[in-house]
C-alpha cells in the first residue's frame, strides 16, 4: 500500500543520530523529491537549509528555517513534508502526532568509535562533548564510557518507543534497510554513486578494532543502546531470513 498519497500532508520526521549514516540518508530523502525538505541542524549551522520542490529557498527575513517549515505545514494539506537532522525535540512529535518518525541505529561501540574519530579529525569548539573530549585528552574507552556519551542513541530518541518509530534503518544492514524503506513508503530509490556514507577514510576495515576487554566495558555502560539495537536487528531477521 502506498502510504504517501496526495490526499493529505504526509509528514516524515527523520531523527539523525550522529554517526548513523545520516548524511547518506539525507541524500536519499532528497532524491525522492518531497514537497518540502527541512535539514534541521541548528540555527547557526550551515547544514540547516530548506528545499521546496527540490529548490533551495531562504526563509523571509526575521523568520527561522524551523518556524518557516512548521508554518508551511499549517498552510498546506497535501504533499510530502520531511524534516531530517540532529535537532530533535519530542515537542515536534507531540505537536504533530500524525508525523511518521524514522531513524537509523548503529552498533553502539562502532558508533562511539566513529564519533571519537570524528572529533579527532574535526574540532567542534563549543560542543560540550568535544570540549570534554579535548580537555581530558580522552582515550577511546574513556570517551565511550563517559556519562556524556553513553546510551546516546536511546537518549536522543527521548523516550520514543520502538512502536512509535515508523521505520528504523540499521547502518550495518544498509541495503535491507533501504529495501524496507522503499516497501514502507512505496518510493523507488536509486543510490547515486555520488552519495556518501561519510566514512573515515583512514579506517582500514569495515569496522573499528576494539579489544574484548574494552568492548565488554563499553557494552556494560551502554546497555540501553545495545538492547534497543538488538531488538531492531531481530525485527530485520524476521523480515529477511538472509540477514
Amino acid at each position: 500500500m502506498n502510504l504517501i498519497t496526495d490526499q493529505c500532508m504526509e509528514k516524515i520526521f527523520s531523527i539523525h543520530i550522529p554517526k548513523t549514516a545520516g548524511t547518506f540518508f539525507g541524500q536519499i530523502l532528497q532524491s525522492i523529491n518531497p514537497d518540502i525538505l527541512f535539514f534541521n541542524y541548528g540555527l547557526e549551522s550551515p547544514g540547516t537549509r530548506i528545499y521546496i520542490q527540490n529548490r533551495l529557498v531562504e526563509p523571509p527575513v526575521g523568520k527561522s528555517h524551523q518556524t518557516f517549515f512548521f508554518d508551511y505545514l499549517k498552510r498546506k494539506d497535501k504533499g510530502v513534508a520531511i524534516m531530517h537532522g540532529h535537532v530533535w525535540e519530542k515537542k515536534f512529535y507531540i505537536a504533530n502526532p500524525d508525523a511518521k518518525l524514522i531513524c537509523w541505529l548503529r552498533e553502539p561501540a562502532q558508533r562511539l568509535y566513529s564519533h571519537y574519530e570524528f572529533f579527532k579529525r574535526q574540532p567542534h569548539p563549543g560542543n560540550e562533548r568535544y570540549e570534554n573530549f579535548k580537555s581530558r585528552k580522552q582515550t577511546f574507552l574513556e570517551f565511550a564510557t563517559d556519562q556524556l556519551n553513553v546510551n546516546r542513541q536511546t537518549t536522543i530518541l527521548d523516550g520514543i518507543s520502538k512502536n512509535e518509530l515508523f521505520f528504523v534503518g540499521i547502518v550495518e544492514k544498509v541495503n535491507p534497510s533501504l529495501n524496507l524503506f522503499q516497501n514502507i513508503f512505496n518510493k523507488d530509490i536509486s543510490v547515486n554513486e555520488t552519495f556518501s556514507l561519510n566514512k573515515n577514510q583512514n579506517r582500514n576495515s569495515e569496522s573499528y578494532k576494539i579489544s574484548k576487554e574494552d568492548f565488554s566495558n563499553i557494552k556494560e555502560r551502554n546497555l540501553l543502546d545495545y538492547q534497543h539495537y538488538h531488538e531492531i536487528v531481530r525485527t530485520y531477521q524476521k523480515i529477511d531470513k538472509s540477514i
